[in-house]
């Protein structure tokens, strides 16, 4: 176990200093440069991410309302596994926040059965 979570780690850091050093890379393209499509990316890439961020709520409610089969669990914790990182090793409240969130929108879909 301690063999993949360093793996997971390294590749989790590497992974952040990449996706840092492209916004920085970005910033100052839009700055020094004042690129159109450096801001046209930017605000791309931002709201990509909150809609990544957004869409684990649903996608985590219709896991629960399909009744949690594998075909569709073990992708979906492949594709949000930087959230669920995030929610394990992360400050407290950010487990907290996405903890909620994701109760509420199961608690959503059980209301509509």
């Amino acid at each position: 176990m301690s063999n993949e979570f360093d793996i997971v780690r390294a590749t989790g850091a590497v992974l952040g200093v990449g996706f840092a050093a492209l916004w920085v890379w970005l910033g100052m393209r839009i700055i020094n440069r004042r690129e159109r499509w450096g801001k046209r990316a930017a605000l791309r890439i931002g709201v990509g991410l909150v809609l990544y961020a957004v869409s684990l709520g649903p996608a985590c409610a219709l896991c629960d309302k399909l009744g949690n089969p594998d075909w569709f669990r073990d992708p979906l914790g492949f594709v949000f596994f930087p959230l669920a990182l995030a929610a394990q090793f992360g400050p407290r409240w950010v487990n907290d926040a996405i903890s909620a969130y994701v109760q509420w929108w199961i608690h959503l879909s059980v209301a509509r059965r």
